[in-house]
């Protein structure tokens, strides 16, 4: 499974705390969704820079694959 630029614009609840969501895939090429925990845990330099991808966003989003399409539940 390829990724490709997510391109994401939400409008935060404002109960929501910001997140930032990295993906990269593993060795055995799966999906790894890594997130700041709702701004409770920090995020080094190098993890940062293995991602593919990553966007900033409300906390609470859920990811899934549904036919090889990465699906983001608000």
């Amino acid at each position: 499974m390829a990724l490709t630029r997510l391109n994401v614009n939400v409008e935060a609840h404002k109960s929501s705390s910001p997140e930032v969501y990295g993906f990269h895939k593993n060795e055995n090429g799966q999906l790894i969704v890594t997130t700041t925990n709702a701004g409770a845990d920090n995020i080094s330099h190098s993890t940062f820079t293995s991602f593919e991808d990553y966007f900033k966003g409300p906390s609470g989003i859920v990811f899934s694959i549904s036919n090889g399409q990465l699906i983001a539940t608000l």
